[in-house]
């Protein structure tokens, strides 16, 4: 299951749960040299009667999978790169986030509704929605608008568990849109890996 082409992040997740939670699943170990809290490497063992233990490396907290052992032979080791992006607390999708934070402490400026095409290649793009608080008279009284927008993720860069984050997002409007709505500028985001 946590295999599946386009298995959005909250599906992983469940998968996960649904594995750790079996009975003859056990976790086995924390990868060495993670940070701990909740984006560390976890193993899940699983050992039938006389067949040699399935191991699967994940990072409990979305299920991506990073690697599995003894799924296509005794002892050979599956790794599973994929492609994400930061967000404001962990590196998130690996089918491409939903909707993304622009403006981590308040939330005034969020991407939502994102259907990316090309995801995990060297450049993703989107269409979605933003929303943009006026902060007029003030953020907490603020209206928020609703945009449309054009969103392209670029620079992957490794960071770690076989993922490559990507490190430049663009949003683009439409000239329309820009002309009507002054929040509405083009605007390019530098990303790190956390």
């Amino acid at each position: 299951m946590l295999l599946t082409p386009g298995l959005r992040a909250e599906r992983q997740r469940e998968a996960y749960d649904l594995l750790a939670g079996l009975p003859g699943t056990e976790v086995t170990s924390t990868k060495e040299g993670t940070s701990g809290g909740e984006d560390s490497l976890v193993t899940l063992r699983r050992a039938e009667d006389g067949t040699e233990a399935l191991e699967f490396s994940l990072i409990p907290s979305t299920g991506q999978l990073v690697s599995v052992r003894g799924l296509v032979g005794p002892g050979v080791e599956t790794t599973v790169a994929a492609a994400g992006i930061v967000g404001c607390v962990h590196v998130t999708g690996v089918g491409g986030p939903e909707n993304l934070s622009l403006a981590c402490a308040d939330n005034n400026y969020m991407l939502d509704g994102l259907q990316w095409s090309g995801w995990n290649s060297p450049e993703a793009t989107a269409t979605g929605q933003a929303w943009i608080n006026t902060c007029d008279p003030n953020c907490a009284e603020g209206q928020r608008k609703q945009l449309p927008v054009k969103v392209t993720a670029t620079r992957q860069r490794s960071c770690g568990y076989n993922l490559d984050v990507y490190t430049q997002l663009k949003v683009d409007y439409s000239d329309e849109i820009s002309a009507a709505e002054p929040l509405a500028q083009d605007e390019t985001f530098d990303l790190t890996c956390g």
